[in-house]
């Protein structure tokens, strides 16, 4: 920030620095309940299935979505954003089409690799 202070405005190069933040839950929700996308890919079958998360907490987790107007707390937000998106991942790669084996093969070093 230092070096483009010249250029950026001073709300930018003077503002603390914080740490990551996982987006906010608020866009994925409608009237304190998931919006229908994040409900089909969160629901406890779904969660059960998959076997990387325990189906209650994420109930508990959909059943405190955060107050209109508010922010959830940080821990939330990352463990949503974490759920959400390990299922949306296992999710793309269960679509697609199955591959055959790779066989393995010795590959030859590229000349400007070597020492």
């Amino acid at each position: 920030r230092q070096s483009y202070r010249d250029r950026l405005p001073e709300s930018v190069w003077a503002r603390p620095k914080v740490a990551y933040q996982a987006p906010e839950m608020r866009p994925f929700f409608t009237n304190g309940r998931p919006r229908p996308e994040v409900a089909d890919m969160l629901t406890p079958d779904r969660i059960a299935r998959d076997g990387n998360f325990d189906p209650a907490v994420v109930d508990l987790l959909l059943r405190h979505p955060p107050a209109e107007g508010h922010r959830q707390g940080f821990r939330e937000n990352m463990m949503f954003v974490l759920i959400l998106s390990t299922t949306l991942l296992k999710a793309a790669f269960e679509a697609l089409p199955p591959v055959s084996p790779v066989t393995m093969r010795t590959v030859e070093c590229p000349k400007f690799l070597r020492a």
